[in-house]
Formats: C-alpha cells, structure tokens, sequence
C-alpha cells in the first residue's frame, strides 16, 4: 500500500509520507544496470542496497561522539636508574 502511494507521489509528497512517524521501513533501493555498447536493450532491475529507517539522527550521531570517558591523567614517574635494579 504505502510502496504503491509513493510510486505516484511527487518527490516532496514522498518526503513527507517518509517523515511521517510510523513502523519502521524496509527499503529496497532498486537501479536499471548500466547498459554496454552490444548488449540487448532490457528495463531489467538489479537489486543494490537495502536499509532500515531509524529514528537516529546526524546531530545524535555527532553527539555520541563527543560523550567519550575522559581519559585518565598521565603519571609522572621519577626516572629509575639502571643500577638499582
């Protein structure tokens, strides 16, 4: 139902149905192989990526990054002669 709703809407319409909060989406991006100089003119479709939406953003991703433990202070060790040991 929603695959048919976004074969007929426009680019925009299609954002917006996208955008709209639902159940997670299974998406199959589909492109026409490139044809080569011989070979049979054929609208055949090959399978290239799938994805799933999540409601996971860039800036949540950016922030994620910046949450890191801070690392531990560096200790200062006094030198230790070689003749002590």
């Amino acid at each position: 139902a929603l695959r048919q709703e976004l074969c007929k809407a426009s680019p925009e319409q299609t954002v917006e149905m996208l955008r709209a909060p639902r159940d997670p989406l299974v998406i199959q991006v589909l492109r026409r192989s490139p044809r080569c100089k011989g070979q049979a003119s054929g609208h055949e479709l090959q399978l290239v990526d799938n994805g799933t939406q999540t409601e996971i953003s860039f800036e949540h991703i950016m922030a994620l990054g910046k949450e890191h433990a801070p690392s531990p202070p560096v200790i200062q060790l006094e030198p230790y002669p070689l003749t002590e040991l």
